[in-house]
């Protein structure tokens, strides 16, 4: 009786984490949240599933230097790793809002993880990269520190781009590391896949930087240059 309903449930188990890798994820990244608390996150928040495969492909595959567009959980996570594992890398973290970043600041320094990770505040406005009337973050002011690494990991969740009006925010973020994007291996996560706006984006990508994000992640698409290990939970 009991290796039967052992066995109903680990059946139910398998069925559910087939459907919805959350759970395990963030079982896996519990280690690197512990000293945290209590951590607020939206609907637009990377999920723990993309999260993973991030940490994932940053220690499988030695990433040298990391930048993110949107802060968040994952930069609390990245910078905890990068702590924890005593990683050499240079991570910047590039965040449009002033106050959520303040947040996410105390959030770092409580962990003892702020030496981790390079924040930059960085308005979001027009620029000369943008596209279809859309803006994104001020970074000129920035660019002789950011041109410093050659980037080997790009996330890309920010910034917000939530409707139509905004539904190409996004899109300047390869062309604007363009130069600083490593040529020989690399890796790129775009953040809400599903959306006709990261759709365009991705073709464009694709189009005028040969840059293919074909692989699904939860809501996110990833692709890479060069070898690697798979980092897909």
């Amino acid at each position: 009786m009991i290796q039967r309903v052992l066995g109903a449930l680990s059946r139910r188990f398998q069925t559910f984490a087939g459907r919805d890798n959350e759970p395990r994820s963030l079982l896996l990244l519990q280690d690197l949240l512990h000293d945290y608390g209590f951590i607020p996150v939206s609907a637009s928040a990377l999920s723990f599933e993309s999260i993973l495969t991030i940490c994932n492909d940053i220690v499988a595959n030695e990433r040298k230097a990391i930048i993110e567009f949107g802060s968040g959980i994952s930069t609390l996570v990245i910078a905890s790793l990068i702590k924890q594992k005593q990683l050499s890398c240079r991570f910047v973290s590039v965040e449009g809002n002033a106050a959520w970043q303040a947040i996410i600041r105390q959030y770092l320094q409580k962990a003892g993880a702020l030496e981790s990770v390079e924040l930059i505040h960085a308005p979001v406005v027009p620029h000369r990269l943008a596209i279809a009337g859309n803006s994104w973050y001020d970074l000129d002011p920035h660019r002789e520190s950011i041109g410093a690494s050659t980037f080997d990991s790009v996330i890309i969740d920010g910034p917000e781009a939530c409707n139509d009006r905004i539904a190409l925010s996004r899109y300047p973020a390869l062309p604007f590391l363009r130069d600083q994007l490593n040529r020989e291996r690399c890796f790129v996560l775009l953040d809400d896949a599903g959306r006709a706006g990261e759709q365009e984006i991705r073709r464009r990508w694709q189009a005028e930087l040969g840059i293919d994000l074909r692989m699904k992640v939860s809501k996110s698409v990833c692709g890479f240059r060069g070898q690697f290990f798979n980092p897909v939970p």
